[in-house]
């Protein structure tokens, strides 16, 4: 998806988040297989919670932070809600303040 090559664990700034085209006009951020190992710590459960961790929020504060700020549209009634994005260029911003804030969180990690 638009990625010269992909991340690999000793990378700086890498992308390890990208936008995926599920159908067309529907877009998600979708995590490399290398986030996996690297994040093998502190979530033990879904890692639908991944993304709401990366902003410090609970996963409710999260969906309507991503709904309000990024434009992203959320479905389902029962167990967890999902979000999807029907612009690409929504998804495109929120998968960039991701990468961010990976890069972030591996810095802090690896001191």
């Amino acid at each position: 998806m638009g990625r010269d090559r992909r991340a690999t664990k000793g990378d700086i700034d890498m992308k390890c988040i990208s936008t995926l085209e599920v159908t067309e006009k529907t877009y998600i951020p979708l995590m490399d297989n290398i986030v996996f190992g690297i994040i093998n710590y502190p979530i033990s459960s879904s890692y639908i919670i991944f993304f709401p961790r990366l902003f410090n929020l609970s996963y409710g504060d999260f969906l309507r932070m991503v709904r309000d700020k990024y434009n992203a549209t959320l479905k389902g009634k029962t167990s967890y809600m999902v979000f999807y994005f029907k612009n690409k260029k929504d998804c495109d911003l929120f998968v960039i303040d991701c990468n961010k804030r990976f890069d972030e969180w591996r810095s802090l990690r690896n001191g």
